[in-house]
Parts: C-alpha cells; sequence; structure tokens
C-alpha cells in the first residue's frame, strides 16, 4: 500500500516536471513570438516608410512633370497670343492699305472723269498751246544753230578782214553787225511760218 502510495506520488512529480518544463517552453515560445511579432511591426514599419518615401518620390516627380506641363502650356499660351497680336495687327494693316487703295482708285476715276469731261475748246486750247510752244523751242533752235553758223563763219574769215574793221569795234563784232541783218530775216521768217502754224 505505501509502495503504491509513493509510486503513485513519484508520478505526480514527474507529471508535475513536465507539465513546468512544457509551461516553460511554451512561456518561451510565447516570448519568441512575441520578439518576432515585434520585429515583423519594425519590418512593417520600415516598409511603409520606403513606401511612403517611395510615393512621395513619385508623387515629386509627378508633381514635377505636372509643372514641366504647365511651364510649356504657359509658353504655348504666350506664343499663341504673340501671334494673335501679330495676325491683328497684319489685319488692320491690311485694312488700311484697302482704304488707301480704296482712296486712290476713286481719286483716278476723279482725274479720269475730268480729263475725260474736257470739252472741245479745252483741247483746242491745249493743242494750240503745245503747239505754239513747240514753235517757240523750233524757232529758239533754228536761232541757236544760225548764231553758231555765223560765229564759226566769222572766226573762218577774221584773218582776211582785220584791214576792214572800224576804229573801236572788233573783226569779229563787225562780222556780227554786218550778219545781223540776215539774222532779222531768218527770225521774221520763222515767226511767220509759226503765225501759218498756229492759224492752220
Amino acid at each position: 500500500m505505501q509502495d503504491s502510495t509513493y509510486q503513485l506520488k513519484q508520478s505526480i512529480q514527474k507529471r508535475d516536471r513536465k507539465l513546468l518544463l512544457l509551461t516553460e517552453k511554451i512561456h518561451t515560445q510565447i516570448q519568441l513570438f512575441d520578439s518576432m511579432e515585434k520585429e515583423a511591426a519594425a519590418i512593417k514599419q520600415v516598409v511603409n516608410t520606403v513606401e511612403d518615401t517611395l510615393n512621395g518620390k513619385e508623387q515629386e516627380g509627378l508633381l514635377k512633370r505636372k509643372v514641366d506641363q504647365i511651364s510649356t502650356l504657359e509658353k504655348g499660351f504666350k506664343t499663341l497670343l504673340v501671334k494673335d497680336e501679330v495676325i491683328q495687327r497684319l489685319t488692320i494693316e491690311k485694312q488700311t492699305l484697302y482704304l488707301h487703295l480704296g482712296n486712290m482708285e476713286v481719286m483716278a476715276r476723279k482725274i479720269q472723269d475730268t480729263l475725260f469731261n474736257v470739252n472741245t475748246e479745252d483741247h483746242k486750247l491745249l493743242s494750240s498751246f503745245l503747239g505754239s510752244q513747240e514753235m517757240s523751242e523750233m524757232i529758239s533752235t533754228a536761232k541757236n544753230e544760225h548764231l553758231e553758223n555765223i560765229i564759226e563763219e566769222n572766226k573762218q574769215r577774221l584773218p582776211s578782214s582785220t584791214c576792214r574793221y572800224h576804229p573801236g569795234i572788233s573783226p569779229f563784232k563787225e562780222s556780227l553787225l554786218q550778219n545781223n541783218s540776215s539774222e532779222k530775216h531768218v527770225a521774221g521768217s520763222s515767226s511767220h511760218q509759226a503765225n501759218e502754224f498756229s492759224s492752220g
């Protein structure tokens, strides 16, 4: 009886020791799990931080791209404004040129109408004026040519006429006086021809 009781106690003590060991092992495992959970939380936090950093960089890159796009759009808008101003200025200049052209056309029509409306008498007066003017030019030209011929002839006759000139008068002047009558005759005949041309 005592032996059985002793064995029972021994077996109970063994079980208690096993339970204690198991409890310690379980406690150790729980602590290990706790530490692993803490490490996992720390790792997760680091990962979240890295993700936040990457997301921040991505957001920063996205914002930078958006800023670049906005800057490009602003430049394009300014270019369009400049082109619009140039187009408006050219349009105004074009309208001004068309207006000047229209005014010039009106003036040209008025001049054409004025010239077209000149009556017959005005045509005759204008023709006679132009004819008399041309005749005067012809007479003047004839006189000049005749005078040049006289001078040339007198130059050729100066050596042979030096003994016939009057005192105080040069041979050249004496020759001109001698040919004065012939010059008057040519002028009179030219005037007569001009009067005949005007009356005709």
